[in-house]
């Protein structure tokens, strides 16, 4: 796999989203962000558990980056909460 972007607003809408696996790509930091943002907005459009969104893999995306922005620290806690799994190496 080669994706390195994510255009906001791919997905903030597709309400039947279930799992999402990203993994193995080489996207950006500021795409995975997007990406999440997104996926906050896909749970409010339609809310439920049980969603998995898999980044691992993906030498520019880490924990402890998307962590440094706060913002996206509360929204992947927010969607954890909300029992989903979102998994990005460490």
């Amino acid at each position: 796999n080669s994706l390195t972007t994510y255009q906001s607003g791919s997905l903030s809408s597709n309400k039947y989203i279930n799992t999402l696996n990203l993994s193995n790509n080489d996207l950006f930091l500021g795409s995975a962000k997007r990406l999440l943002q997104d996926m906050q907005t896909n749970y409010n459009v339609r809310r439920r558990g049980g969603v998995t969104i898999n980044l691992t893999g993906n030498p520019k995306v880490t924990l402890g980056l998307l962590n440094a922005d706060g913002d996206t620290e509360a929204i992947i806690d927010f969607l954890k909460g909300k029992g989903w799994t979102i998994s990005v190496d460490s």
